[in-house]
C-alpha cells in the first residue's frame, strides 16, 4: 500500500501523538509513590479462627512444614465390599417325564441305547440318546432298565418298573 504525502504526514503525526501521551503517563507514574498509606498488619492475626483457637507464635508464623499438608482436602469413602454372586442352581422342577421304553440299536458295530419318554404336559413322546438335552435336563446314562438325567447337580433316575422318578 503506497501512501501519498498527506497520508504519510497524518500517520506519522498520530503515531507521534500516541508516543508523547505514553511518555507523559510514564513520567507521571514514576513520580507517584506506590501505596504511600500502607498500614502495618500482624501476620499472625490472619491465621486466627473465629473461635480464637489458633494461636501462632512468632517462631511458627513463617515456618512451613510438610505436616501442614497431611490433611486430606476431600473425603474419600471406603470401598464397599462387592458381594460375590452365589452359585445357586435354578429351582428344579419335578421331573414330568415318564419312561415308556428303552430300545437298543447297533450302529457301526456298537450297541446304542435310546430312551422313549412321554411328556404328559405337552402330550409329546421323545426319543433320546446319551448326551441329548431334554428341557432343562441332559441324558447322562441309559442302561437296559433305567435312564439317568441330570439338571446341574440334581440327578433324576427313571426306571421301567417304577411309576415315580427317583431324585
Amino acid at each position: 500500500m503506497k501512501l501519498d504525502g498527506n497520508q504519510h504526514r497524518a500517520l506519522c503525526g498520530s503515531t507521534l501523538l500516541v508516543l508523547l501521551i505514553l511518555l507523559a503517563g510514564a513520567v507521571v507514574w514514576a513520580g507517584v509513590p506506590l501505596q504511600d498509606r500502607l498500614e502495618p498488619f500482624n501476620i499472625d492475626e490472619l491465621f486466627v479462627t473465629t473461635d480464637g483457637r489458633a494461636n501462632i507464635t512468632d517462631e511458627q508464623s513463617m515456618t512451613i512444614t510438610s505436616s501442614m499438608f497431611d490433611a486430606d482436602l476431600w473425603y474419600t469413602p471406603p470401598v464397599a465390599a462387592i458381594p460375590k454372586p452365589s452359585k445357586t442352581e435354578p429351582q428344579s422342577v419335578p421331573t414330568q417325564y415318564q419312561l415308556m421304553a428303552i430300545t437298543q440299536q447297533v450302529v457301526d458295530g456298537q450297541q446304542l441305547h435310546f430312551a422313549v419318554l412321554y411328556d404328559p404336559k405337552e402330550d409329546l413322546v421323545h426319543r433320546v440318546a446319551l448326551g441329548d438335552p431334554l428341557g432343562a435336563f441332559v441324558v447322562s446314562d441309559i442302561t437296559n432298565a433305567e435312564v439317568t438325567m441330570q439338571q446341574g447337580q440334581r440327578i433324576t433316575v427313571l426306571r421301567l418298573d417304577d411309576s415315580e422318578p427317583q431324585s
